[in-house]
């Protein structure tokens, strides 16, 4: 509700201005290298090969990047996994404990 408030009133949180001003940040940084690029003072040619092998080089970063994000959220998965399960097993043992003492009573 507060949330909803603060933003119908154009009030951002300190997380969403610090996302904001990040993504701003390296959204200058890549206008600032493609001007770089496109003013240096080398051929056409020159240019548009160094902007390829740049952008092959930022894909196979990308590439690895995920793989090891999606290989972090799985581990992370699975750790979780097993304390749920772990969790359920001394639920159940207490509960079993539990209607054994009922059932002598």
């Amino acid at each position: 509700m507060v949330e909803n408030i603060l933003d119908f009133l154009g009030v951002e949180s300190k997380s969403k201005a610090r996302n904001k001003s990040f993504f701003c940040f390296l959204g200058g940084i890549a206008l600032g290298a493609t001007a770089g690029l496109l003013f240096a003072p080398q051929s056409g040619h020159e240019t548009r090969e160094q902007i390829k092998e740049t952008a092959v080089v930022g894909a196979d970063k990308t590439k690895e990047l995920s793989k090891k994000a999606a290989k972090e959220v799985k581990d992370k998965y699975e750790e979780i996994k097993h304390k749920i399960k772990k969790a359920e097993d001394i639920i159940e043992e207490n509960v079993e404990d539990t209607v054994e003492e009922l059932e002598e009573v």
